[in-house]
């Protein structure tokens, strides 16, 4: 498939040649032509992806309770008692709509001391955020939206930054260090078509590693990788640094699959409450249409591109800016903690009555057992907790 005409001119106005984190940036962000960007896109069964939220109203509930003891700790410990809950990527509004609809009968006064704020690039989602959204803002909730996380922190107090699947499509640098000198892939354009090539580090990569890793030397880097690949995501860097940038109580919480990598100096990474994984790899992939897509210039601007997170990353960079990190557990772990387990049990018992809500019941049932499986979505899922308190420096 042929580059679309908005991502070209781009790619050729940088010189002709852009990092391959620099073009999943605009292959998903593009304001025309970027995949969020598309009328047409669809979360969901109908789309090329589900999440978590779309798929399970227990993962909801349990979103509910952990971001609500979160928004009401903040409340307390602010001069003011207001504070925001900042979502960063909200799909089609299925969770924050599901949060405000169970606060408006446990936490009613949220409606007066919380501001409920979207970080949505993508224009058409934000449409639909809107519509799904204003039965909240009728009932006197107070909801914003932006397109930049600045403009969300801005006039912060103190609050929660949340994201659900959010990380994991921010842009990432790909760098090959089974060689005498460190490699980056980039993207220039074959006539119409996009072509990877391997060529010196990008400025943004090296510091990255040197941040992430404390070294560019390959023959260090590769002790790290079972391919001999890395991907570095500094965009999460930036991120952490701007939630950290303010005096204000903040607490950050992420919900995105990947693993807690090795680290410089250690042979295997222990993951602190969710065990042992292995080290670097590969891991960029695209979606469309529900099918797993490896060519990731198939469809550009038309597939979901993603790569896990390295959630070891996060905590290096987090401790660094101020921030320290409380939890780093599995999805599982979180919804077992919410008596998930229990509510599976009652699931089963309704699928089996002879009721018109038996096969809501059951497939309910079928997505939660995955969610609360160690060896499935349960254990891919990570949470991780973040918070920097008042007075609290680097």
């Amino acid at each position: 498939m042929s580059v679309p005409a908005g991502i070209a001119k781009e790619i050729l106005a940088a010189g002709g040649r852009v990092t391959f984190a620099r073009f999943m940036q605009l292959a998903l962000t593009h304001p025309v032509d970027g995949y969020y960007s598309r009328r047409e896109i669809r979360i969901g069964a109908r789309g090329d992806f589900s999440t978590a939220p779309g798929l399970s109203p227990e993962f909801r509930h349990s979103m509910a309770r952990l971001l609500g003891d979160l928004a009401e700790a903040a409340i307390r410990e602010t001069e003011t008692g207001r504070v925001a809950l900042v979502e960063l990527g909200a799909g089609e509004g299925d969770l924050a709509g599901a949060l405000l609809e169970r606060w408006d009968v446990e936490r009613p006064m949220f409606r007066d001391r919380l501001e409920y704020k979207i970080v949505e690039t993508g224009a058409h989602l934000r449409d639909r955020q809107e519509q799904a959204l204003s039965g909240a803002e009728e009932r006197g909730w107070r909801i914003g939206w932006t397109a930049d996380v600045d403009q969300a922190l801005a006039t912060m107090e103190g609050g929660v930054v949340f994201g659900n699947e959010f990380l994991d499509a921010l842009p990432v640098h790909v760098v090959d260090v089974g060689g005498e000198e460190p490699l980056e892939a980039w993207v220039e354009l074959d006539g119409e078509k996009a072509r990877e090539v391997w060529a010196a580090l990008s400025p943004e990569a090296g510091e990255e590693l040197e941040a992430a890793f404390g070294t560019t030397q390959p023959a260090e880097l590769r002790a790290l990788s079972g391919d001999g690949i890395i991907e570095l995501r500094p965009a999460a860097r930036s991120l952490l640094d701007r939630v950290a940038a303010d005096d204000a109580d903040v607490a950050l919480l992420i919900v995105d699959y990947g693993d807690w990598h090795i680290a410089p100096g250690a042979r295997r990474a222990t993951m602190p409450g969710a065990g042992t994984r292995e080290p670097y790899s590969r891991s960029l992939r695209g979606y469309f249409k529900h099918q797993r897509v490896d060519d990731l210039y198939s469809h550009v601007g038309r597939q979901d591109l993603t790569a896990d997170v390295d959630f070891r990353a996060l905590d290096a960079h987090g401790r660094r800016a101020g921030l320290e990190t409380v939890f780093f557990i599995t999805l599982a772990d979180v919804l077992r903690a919410d008596h998930g387990a229990q509510r599976l049990a009652v699931l089963h018992e309704q699928a089996a009555q002879a009721t018109e809500y038996a096969l809501e019941a059951d497939q309910r049932a079928t997505v939660l057992e995955q969610l609360l499986d160690y060896e499935g979505l349960g254990g891919t899922f990570k949470v991780m907790l973040q918070v920097k308190r008042h007075g609290a420096t680097p």
